[in-house]
């Protein structure tokens, strides 16, 4: 049964097409999956699929050739590609990380700047500069926080949209 386990394998690679909610993995297995090769190997294999005894030993020499020889052909770039996008993922990821740092060191300080003045307020120390400073101060640090978070949404809608419009595999890309 090795050459009903090879085909087995590979029309549930393809099966997996809908079930896969990545951009990248849905480009490789449409890559895959537009191999005229690979698709006439596994459509000879799947007309044989319910004989009795043994099939045509051209049948697993086909699916060897054809899908293997597709990976084979094309796996280490279909790897570097995955490599490449995971690498974005995860700097996407810190970036946000950053950013959420960022607001949450701007809110401490924004605390921080207005319990100071009001406790100078309520001493009776009350410098004539010390509001206007404040609120300049909150915005000082507020403002570039947001311009940050800013910046990373429209990277990663950039990012999203590129991808889905021209980040496909081509074969031997």
């Amino acid at each position: 049964d090795t050459w009903k386990d090879a085909a087995s394998t590979w029309m549930s690679v393809l099966e997996l097409r809908r079930k896969i909610g990545v951009e990248r993995g849905i480009a490789v297995i449409d890559c895959i999956a537009g191999d005229q090769k690979v698709l006439d190997a596994l459509g000879a294999a799947k007309a044989l699929f319910d004989i009795e005894g043994d099939a045509p030993p051209d049948i697993l020499a086909r699916l060897s050739k054809a899908a293997g020889g597709h990976i084979r052909a094309n796996g280490y770039s279909y790897r570097k590609k995955i490599n490449l996008e995971l690498a974005r993922i995860r700097r996407v990821r810190d970036l946000q990380m950053r950013g959420v740092a960022l607001v949450g060191t701007a809110i401490a300080a924004a605390l921080i700047s207005t319990f100071n003045y009001l406790y100078s307020v309520a001493d009776g120390v009350e410098p004539w500069w010390l509001p206007p400073a404040v609120v300049l101060g909150v915005l000082c640090v507020l403002l570039p926080a947001a311009a940050v978070l800013v910046y990373l949404h429209l990277l990663h809608k950039r990012k999203s949209a590129g991808s889905r419009l021209g980040g496909g595999l081509g074969h031997g890309a």
